[in-house]
């Protein structure tokens, strides 16, 4: 039997709640957990339950049929070893149970845990107060506060968890992962605007994340707020923080290692530095940077993990250091291809420096290219593709373009940059431990640089982050004269867009097959659509990509998850209460209606369980499916959505699964399905996902007579299974 207090009194007992009875019973139970193991009196009872002027004559009677009530609940305990009891000890009772079984004290025990290892192991620490702050389903017994229970117990438990809060953030800010927890932090400095130690916490995040006029602003209103409400200073503390951040002390940096290293006896050509002195630091602008001097110049940084698959223990130490070598060459090969200054860490992360030049700035364009190329490179096997290399574990590429600006310090030769300072480093290295292998992320002013030039997915950060889904690499270097060209195919964006708007218009699912034999220009004209059609506002589409280096998943239903979290908001990272707190954001301004948006969280129960999302085992049940159909259709008459199948052959399967339960169901939904392919591969039926819903098919090249005559074919004997076809155009 376990006793969960962190949220709404449960009790749980051979995996199913067990009935408390009403809330003078379940507030005794309450009560005794806050103090389990020790004798409470009855007048500490009577206290709890009513204040004095409230209790009643029959009060003591009450009590003692809760205290009757309990202990038939709690004989349903399947512990044979230490079953919990509820004893009558003089001048009370005692509620006897083995701490582990209670919530509140796990929580602390880990808490315990984590804070012995906060100086020592600051990321294990974070790990421990993570896994002690997850317990928490809601504020402590919040079905008890909600019924008037105001205990002083409750505000000192509530306490502590904002403590924690604390305690995993400066965790988390130890470790260099000031990117990871500033959305978290700015939430609760909002929530607690006058706990100074948080408002410190957001000040060395946003300073250390390049925002110092920010952190600055943190301080001022702190300091606005306390006067005003309280008439006290800010502590001593933050005042000399905010000093430190004036002067841009070193010390509010977390220590990083330098990028500068020594690869086979030669010195690396670039390395992050500490600020220098405002007297050197930014030459007057139109003039030109001199040897040795600092210059702040427009950059864009790569950074590249090349993590090699597991190493088998006979493995030569010789054949290791040369396949490490081989890496750092093949990185360095294709990063000075694109115009850019290379070095390679021991740690298996390669630098890229891309100044913008005197006149062009194509710098991020460069960078872009250089890691779609590097990636590819790394990542590709003889006869294998890069998909096939990554998921075989032979090697996983990881890769982060950030674009900005920097201070440069400039070589003896008043060309190569040798130093390069400022907050786009640590923003790459924080973005870098987020990128699943074989990915290449970007941040938003690298996306907005390039969005016409490469087709981008909204990546799953914190931040303004995407993916790259598609990229012209090519052999083409700095000042490719091709470069900054759209997709070549105006008509046929504007023919995907009205097939959306018919969908919209009659609430109907179509499909669309886009036959050519470039993926390049294919994936062009997708990006082409989506930036047209997709986006942040209001009405319009939701976007979502399908293939790629990550297939959609496995398990039952994998496409349903994949469109359920992207029209909630979810990500793979979030902790199960923002899991649920999401989704219940989405259902309850979908179906206002109390009992359909209960009915709805009953069945999307099991999306809330991390453990089951993260291991693909959702139940294969009628109630979850109903729900789905409910609540994505909803949410698509707002929102209409896009299936973008970038290969038929990688995504198809996922795709004909979702299509044949949603005509199964009959459900009616403004839905275009987007599959690009050769014209071959779409010509047999292996990889087509036909389900009877009508489907258009757009020629990106001009059909040969052989082309034309295999059409007609295919497509008299494809009819006699996909339902209507359109005209092909």
């Amino acid at each position: 039997m376990r006793f969960n207090m962190l949220g709404p009194l449960e009790v749980i007992s051979g995996g199913q709640p067990i009935g408390l009875g009403g809330i003078k019973q379940r507030a005794t139970l309450g009560y005794l957990l806050l103090q389990p193991n020790q004798v409470v009196s009855t007048s500490q009872l009577l206290g709890a339950l009513w204040s004095v002027e409230e209790a009643p004559a029959t009060a003591r009677k009450i009590l003692q049929n809760a205290i009757w009530g309990l202990r038939r609940a709690l004989a349903a305990d399947d512990d044979p070893v230490r079953p919990a009891v509820l004893k009558t000890k003089a001048p009370g009772y005692c509620l006897q149970v083995a701490p582990e079984r209670i919530d509140l004290r796990q929580f602390h025990q880990r808490v315990s845990e984590g804070r012995a290892r906060l100086a020592a192991e600051p990321e294990e620490a974070a790990r421990l107060l993570r896994d002690a702050l997850a317990l928490w389903r809601g504020p402590a017994l919040s079905d008890l506060v909600e019924a008037g229970v105001l205990w002083p117990e409750l505000t000192t438990v509530q306490d502590a968890r904002l403590g924690v809060q604390e305690d995993y953030v400066e965790a988390q800010l130890m470790s260099g992962q000031h990117y990871a927890v500033l959305s978290e932090l700015e939430v609760m400095v909002e929530n607690e605007p006058l706990r100074e130690r948080s408002c410190g916490q957001l000040m060395r995040a946003l300073y250390r994340c390049g925002r110092q006029a920010d952190a600055l602003g943190v301080y001022r209103r702190l300091r606005a707020a306390l006067v005003e409400d309280l008439g006290l200073e800010p502590s001593r503390e933050l005042q000399r923080l905010q000093q430190a951040i004036l002067t841009h002390d070193p010390s509010l940096q977390v220590p990083e290692p330098a990028a500068a290293v020594t690869v086979s006896s030669r010195t690396v050509p670039f390395a992050v530095q500490p600020e220098p002195s405002p007297v050197s630091r930014t030459p007057v602008r139109g003039t030109q940077a001199g040897p040795g001097s600092w210059e702040r110049r427009k950059v864009a940084v790569l950074l590249v993990r090349a993590e090699p698959g597991p190493v088998p223990e006979t493995a030569d130490v010789h054949d290791m250091a040369a396949a490490f070598d081989t890496r750092a060459a093949l990185i360095r090969q294709e990063t000075e291809r694109f115009g850019g200054v290379f070095t390679m860490g021991m740690d298996g992360v390669g630098f890229g420096l891309f100044p913008a030049g005197p006149r062009q700035e194509n710098h991020a364009e460069r960078a872009v290219r250089a890691a779609v190329a590097v990636r590819d490179t790394l990542a590709v096997a003889p006869g294998a593709s890069i998909h096939e290399a990554v998921a075989a574990g032979e090697i996983g590429v990881r890769a982060v373009v950030a674009t900005g600006e920097a201070l440069v310090r400039m070589g003896q030769d008043g060309t190569a940059p040798l130093f390069v300072n400022g907050s786009l480093l640590p923003e790459c290295q924080a973005l870098l431990s987020l990128v699943p292998p074989g990915e290449v992320w970007v941040c938003g002013n690298t996306r907005a640089a390039t969005k016409n030039l490469f087709g981008y997915l909204k990546g799953t950060g914190p931040r303004d982050t995407w993916q790259v889904r598609s990229a012209t690499v090519g052999e083409s270097g700095p000042g490719d004269p091709h470069a900054g060209q759209g997709s070549g195919h105006p008509g046929e964006v504007e023919l995907l867009t009205g097939l959306l708007d018919h969908a919209r218009r009659w609430r109907s699912p179509h499909q669309v097959l886009v036959l050519g034999a470039s993926e390049t220009a294919r994936a062009r004209v997708f990006a082409d659509f989506r930036d047209r059609v997709g986006g942040d506002a209001p009405d319009s589409a939701q976007v979502i990509h399908l293939g790629g280096p990550r297939p959609v998943g496995d398990g039952p239903y994998p496409l349903h998850r994949v469109i359920l979290a992207a029209y909630c908001g979810l990500s793979e990272n979030d902790p199960p209460r923002v899991v649920r707190a999401k989704l219940e954001e989405a259902v309850w301004l979908l179906a206002p209606e109390p009992d359909q948006a209960n009915r709805l969280m009953s069945g999307l129960g099991p999306f809330l369980d991390a453990a089951a999302r993260s291991a693909h085992r959702l139940p294969d049940t009628v109630e979850w499916l109903d729900a789905w159909h409910q609540l994505v259709a909803a949410a698509a008459h707002v929102r209409p959505l896009v299936l973008i199948n970038e290969a038929a052959q990688r995504g198809g399967v996922a795709l004909q699964e979702f299509l044949a339960t949603l005509r199964q169901s009959g459900t009616l939904m403004p839905l275009l399905v987007v599959t690009g392919a050769r014209p071959e591969t779409a010509f047999s039926r292996q990889h087509w996902p036909g389900t009877g819903h009508p489907v258009t098919t757009i020629m990106l090249d001009a059909p040969s007579d052989a082309d034309t005559a295999l059409r007609r074919l295919t497509d008299q004997q494809r009819s006699l299974t996909l339902g209507p076809v359109a005209t092909a155009i």
